[in-house]
């Protein structure tokens, strides 16, 4: 496995980490899970312009799948 794959798989752990951590610590409202979802947007914009083009890359499968994706993600915070 190359160290770019152990670097990202890393980061990507002590994230999740950290948002157990975070959304746990108190009685998470819809607000928070908004504002958290907002900032990961906010976090992920930067890569649609430096990378313009990828969106259009989807077929319009992958688009389905995102909202659906979505839809289940929505339920997993109403469960929260």
């Amino acid at each position: 496995m190359s160290l770019t794959a152990i670097l990202l798989l890393f980061f990507s752990a002590c994230t999740h980490a950290g948002w157990n951590l975070l959304s746990k610590r108190t009685a998470p409202t819809s607000s928070f899970f908004l504002l958290a979802n907002t900032a990961g947007i906010f976090l992920l914009l930067p890569t649609l312009i430096y990378y313009p083009l990828a969106a259009h890359a989807f077929t319009p499968i992958i688009w389905i799948l995102l909202c659906v994706t979505g839809f289940f993600q929505a339920l997993y915070y109403i469960a929260l």
